[in-house]
């Protein structure tokens, strides 16, 4: 097998006729996020953006967008309801955007 690539073999619950398959995916880093202290959860801002992207960092329970071609990120929210609480490692950690709301989940 070569570097960073990896077979995974799925199954499509509904039921379909040959739905069952072996996927080859390869994985390679785009960019380093050098200020994040937990990165968990990513997902797009829009359906028709491929540039900007979201993900949460568990540990500050922050939100920040990141472009793939430009390697910049920025923190974008900041809001004490995705921080850690006590006797809990991790503040937001889900996160997924539907028309003009972004929804988020905790295990707090």
């Amino acid at each position: 097998m070569e570097k960073d690539l990896f077979y995974v073999v799925a199954y499509n619950l509904t039921g379909a006729t040959s739905s069952n398959a072996i996927w080859q995916v390869e994985i390679r880093k785009i960019i380093e996020l050098p200020l994040a202290r937990q990165a968990n959860s990513l997902g797009r801002i829009t359906s028709h953006d491929d540039s900007d992207f979201l993900f949460a960092d568990s540990m500050k329970g922050t939100l920040s967008r990141f472009n793939i071609h430009t390697g910049k990120s920025q923190i974008v929210m900041n809001d004490p309801i995705m921080k850690r609480t006590a006797g809990i490692d991790f503040g937001v950690n889900g996160i997924y955007a539907f028309g003009e709301y972004l929804y988020f989940s905790s295990l707090d």
